[in-house]
């Protein structure tokens, strides 16, 4: 029979592993939150970039 996956802690060698648990939990978050971030930041330059262009008499509109 095989083993079930079992969660381990960041510091098993502390009274209060818990907080070391969370603290690598929320330093994880952040380069995934930065990522989504310059994703959606691109994203919108890149439509900008690629957007038609409208024209009223003899100016253009952005």
């Amino acid at each position: 029979m095989a083993t079930p996956v079992q969660v381990h802690h960041a510091r098993e060698d502390l009274g209060g592993p818990l907080s070391w648990d969370i603290g690598v939990l929320l330093v994880s978050v952040l380069p995934i939150a930065a990522g989504w971030l310059l994703h959606q930041r691109g994203v919108r330059t890149l439509a900008r970039q690629t957007a038609p262009r409208q024209r009223i008499g003899h100016e253009e509109l952005v």
